[in-house]
């Protein structure tokens, strides 16, 4: 763990736009910075759409859509989301470098305490997730509140083909070690 100082917390606080939907996090923000001890950890919040073995399935079938929660976001600690990942493949196919599946999936993430999506519109998984060897870094980090919910829709537009899915926030979480 690395220590975050003062200084850092004013930095993701001057990049926090000053708006009505940001207040929570600004005041948590806020605290954390009066706060002597604060630690960053790196964490990676995941979702995961995948058939399971026995033939129990939660992968995402040709032309379908699927709604998921990734829920609570630790209510100990606000979420840093750097960069973005996804790993996929045809419905339990195997995966090689050489065979890596990019699959026709749009998503619209949001943010459930405020219904505030991130997009205007549902997305390609590939315009907003990387892989594990190329992820996708914001363009600024994304704050995510202490004891959140991000919400997934996933929509197969692919309609002969299944994927199994995993996406994967990146960042840290900011603990404060005060009791």
């Amino acid at each position: 763990m690395k220590p975050v100082t003062s200084a850092d917390i004013q930095n993701l606080m001057a990049l926090t736009p000053n708006i009505p939907e940001n207040e929570t996090i600004l005041q948590q923000l806020d605290m954390l910075a009066g706060s002597l001890n604060v630690v960053e950890e790196p964490y990676v919040y995941t979702n995961s759409l995948v058939s399971a073995a026995g033939g129990a399935t939660n992968a995402l079938a040709a032309g379908a859509i699927s709604a998921q929660i990734i829920t609570p976001v630790d209510s100990s600690a606000m979420f840093i989301i750097e960069s973005q990942v996804f790993a996929a493949n045809s419905l339990n196919a195997a995966v090689t470098i050489s065979t890596q599946v990019f699959p026709l999936v749009s998503v619209m993430i949001t943010d459930t305490g405020t219904s505030k999506q991130w997009f205007d519109n549902p997305v390609q998984i590939g315009m907003v997730f990387g892989t594990g060897q190329f992820p996708f870094y914001l363009p600024k980090p994304r704050i995510v509140p202490a004891n959140a919910q991000i919400g997934v829709i996933y929509t197969n537009f692919d309609t002969a083909a299944g994927y199994n899915l995993r996406l994967g926030f990146c960042g840290y979480r900011l603990y404060s070690l005060k009791g």
